[in-house]
């Protein structure tokens, strides 16, 4: 098949689980014969060069960007509260892209048209084009919203956030009728977008390999994440101060390593045996001799794709109840949403000698995101919309 992908931002380097997710499918099917092109927007806040892409991505057939700055300005938000249209989403807004998009469908005998994500889906409902095309939900977007304006305590701040839920929730529904079919990321998100979506919808979670590591620092945690991602943000805030010296407590060679793009050292000046790690060139290798990774997630959607990483690593992983969310049953993460609970169970993994839970995760991940099963199960939703 001839596959054309249409992205928000390039899909590398593979420090988050959105570049990941999107990098992965493209390449399996790149792997298994297809051939997949790729229209992008090249963001300056995760701008990937012409001689990068052309090297991470020579599997593909092309691959067009537009570069954008999609920087939120004080002075346009500031407009955009007296208009009906999400600020979040307007900022990746670009006319050239959109013509971009037009011709390259016209030129070319695509068999599917795939957005990735809520990001470019606008660009969709201006297309005129009898390809079949698909939006692939990372999330559920605006619930990420609304939970945050739940936690947020500024009365201000917490309304602006829900003013962005609602205009997100709109636009979001509204849509997905410009789309023929829909590829959800996980069932819980599934559940909620067949409510709005009477079309072919199904669910294709992020496919990871088994990669064993064997240098392990056995008192070391880590987070990785950008912070420039208000989960991301919330979460760690609240681990540092109502979780980690509960850790400390017990064990007072523990350390905790942070890593992501966005991150203020002097956020954490007050805490004891944290490393600000900064953006890291290589996920792989920050993580290599880490032995257990936290997920305190207050808010957020989807899945996480650090954690289905991570157990295919053999790391350990704790977790509060919105980390977890969108996996299946069946994994070994001890979970928590109050401090001392989430503390408690960080100590007894560090202090444990088995390697019980390693071990069941493992078989967790060949059974529920192995990459060529994933892979032929996708092959198998695009037969059925030609």
């Amino acid at each position: 098949m001839k596959l054309l992908f249409i992205c928000s931002r390039i899909p590398y380097p593979l420090k988050d689980g959105g570049a990941i997710a999107t990098n992965q499918m493209i390449q399996g099917l790149a792997q298994a014969g297809h051939e997949v092109s790729i229209l992008s927007l090249n963001t300056n806040k995760h701008f990937v060069s012409k001689e990068v892409i052309d090297k991470q991505f020579d599997y593909c057939q092309k691959v067009h960007t537009i570069e954008i700055n999609t920087d939120i300005k004080i002075g346009k938000a500031f407009i955009n509260l007296f208009t009906s249209a999400s600020f979040n989403l307007s900022r990746f807004w670009d006319d050239e892209f959109l013509q971009l998009i037009q011709n390259e469908i016209d030129s070319n005998s695509y068999n599917v048209v795939q957005f990735e994500g809520l990001f470019v889906a606008e660009y969709a409902t201006c297309i005129k084009s009898s390809i079949p095309l698909v939006l692939r939900q990372h999330n559920v977007e605006h619930q990420i919203w609304e939970r945050l304006a739940y936690n947020e305590k500024n009365f201000l701040k917490s309304l602006y956030l829900k003013l962005l839920a609602n205009r997100m929730k709109k636009f979001e529904l509204n849509v997905f009728s410009s789309f023929d079919s829909i590829i959800a990321i996980s069932k819980i998100d599934a559940l909620y977008f067949k409510k709005y979506f009477s079309k072919k919808l199904i669910t294709i979670p992020v496919s990871v390999e088994v990669e064993r590591s064997n240098q392990i620092d056995k008192s070391s945690i880590y987070h990785i994440g950008s912070m420039e991602w208000l989960p991301n943000r919330e979460g760690v805030q609240w681990f540092i101060k109502k979780v980690w010296k509960r850790v400390l407590k017990s064990i007072p060679d523990a350390h905790f390593y942070v890593a992501g793009k966005g991150i203020q050292s002097s956020d954490y000046v007050y805490a004891e045996n944290i490393t600000i790690c900064g953006e890291v060139d290589s996920l792989k290798e920050f993580t290599k001799d880490k032995k257990l990774l936290i997920v305190p997630l207050l808010s957020g959607g989807g899945i996480r794709v650090k954690i289905i990483e991570a157990m295919a690593n053999g790391k350990l992983v704790v977790s509060t109840s919105q980390g977890v969310q969108g996996l299946e049953e069946g994994y070994n993460i001890p979970i928590s949403n109050d401090p001392e609970g989430f503390a408690k169970h960080i100590i007894e993994l560090l202090q444990s000698k088995s390697i019980d839970a390693i071990e069941s995760n493992y078989q967790y991940i060949n059974t529920h995101f192995n990459k060529t099963e994933l892979t032929s199960k996708l092959e198998g939703h695009y037969k059925s919309l030609l």
